[in-house]
């Protein structure tokens, strides 16, 4: 055999693992978005064997690892920092909410699945760490220059800025996403309004 035709042969064997691999996280993060973490199951989704998926993925942590980094690079949260450039306020919570809510509903079953596991899993527990910090910053950019006199108003947005808050309202309170959208919106307002910063700021 040539040198050539080995060459050609080595890329398509890395082509072809890649592409395994690609087929295999992407079945995790439908399975996964569905409490599902069989790997079995996985396997079936991704059309591969349950051996296949060990190969690639030795272990559970291995592939939530997979899953986790698979899906922050195909779905980005949105940027607090372009909240806080708002300078109306009821146009930044409106803006907020509902490109947080957004994420929020693409992501609600892996994050679910994340609260769930967080206590066996390292990777799931550090996932809910970053997001944590980043309903901080959320928190932050959606006050801007005004923040509040004190605790309960910052306590009470980030309760209503946070996924648990949202899977609440969608699959315990029956709302549809627009609906929660314009109700946290409505809710964030009166909590402000409400926190000593101004009548009419928010309103």
């Amino acid at each position: 055999m040539s040198k050539t035709k080995r060459q050609y042969n080595s890329v398509r064997r890395t082509q072809a693992k890649q592409q395994t691999m690609l087929d295999i996280v992407e079945a995790a993060v439908t399975m996964h978005s569905a409490g599902i973490t069989a790997v079995e199951e996985v396997a079936k989704e991704a059309g591969v064997s349950a051996a296949t998926v060990r190969k690639y993925f030795p272990t559970q942590e291995d592939l939530f690892k997979g899953c986790t980094l698979h899906f922050s690079r195909k779905y980005s949260p949105p940027s607090p920092e372009q909240w806080a450039q708002i300078d109306e306020a009821s146009e930044r919570i409106s803006v907020c909410v509902e490109q947080l809510y957004t994420f929020l509903e693409i992501s609600m079953g892996v994050t679910w699945l994340a609260f769930r596991t967080q206590d066996e899993s390292p990777v799931m527990k550090q996932t809910l760490h970053h997001m944590e910090q980043y309903i901080d910053v959320a928190v932050n950019a959606l006050f801007g220059e005004k923040q509040p006199k004190d605790a309960f108003a910052r306590k009470a947005v980030r309760s209503v800025l946070h996924p648990l808050y949202y899977r609440t309202l969608r699959l315990h309170g029956g709302f549809q996403p627009d609906d929660c959208i314009r109700f946290s919106s409505n809710t964030i307002a009166s909590i402000l309004n409400n926190g000593g910063i101004g009548k009419n700021d928010y309103i």
